[in-house]
């Protein structure tokens, strides 16, 4: 009866070790973005622009600079994204739901009252985050240099 309970021990405790450092490692993946950005990962790169307000300075420079430049940033497959003052939500100028720009500000935790800029890239991994307006040169730049990109670039010439 000794012998019977110890060769359940005997594998038992492996088991329940494995299930606990699966648990662990499962837990500890986090997803990239909220569930609101999941439908452009694989798709898309996602710069986002956290401003307090439509007037402020910093905004309006970066916006001015990304929207002179709209043809590289389709080239690139990249999709704006607007938060104003964490409660204003536009995606490619096209005002959203309150719920999602208080999810995506914060899930990247940008204060409301500050200025940021974030790329993320196709696989949903953030790549830059700046606190002050970003040439887009510096974009494209970073862009051009990712493995996806080149490989893109790559089919764009055959």
């Amino acid at each position: 009866m000794c012998v019977g309970v110890c060769m359940r021990c005997k594998y038992t405790l492996p088991l329940l070790l494995l299930f606990l450092c699966c648990t662990a490692v499962a837990c500890a993946q986090q997803p990239n973005a909220p569930m609101y950005l999941d439908a452009y990962k694989w798709k898309n790169r996602l710069v986002l622009v956290f401003v307090p307000d439509e007037a402020n300075a910093a905004y309006l420079s970066q916006k001015e600079m990304l929207y002179a430049e709209k043809p590289k940033l389709n080239e690139r497959d990249i999709v704006l994204i607007e938060l104003v003052g964490g409660n204003k939500l536009y995606i490619d100028g096209k005002l959203q739901h309150e719920k999602q720009a208080k999810a995506i500000q914060g899930w990247f935790q940008v204060p409301p009252d500050s200025f940021a800029i974030l790329l993320l890239g196709k696989d949903g991994t953030e790549k830059l985050r700046r606190n002050q307006p970003v040439e887009p040169e510096e974009l494209f730049g970073l862009i051009d240099q990712m493995p996806m990109r080149r490989q893109e670039m790559r089919n764009d010439k055959n």
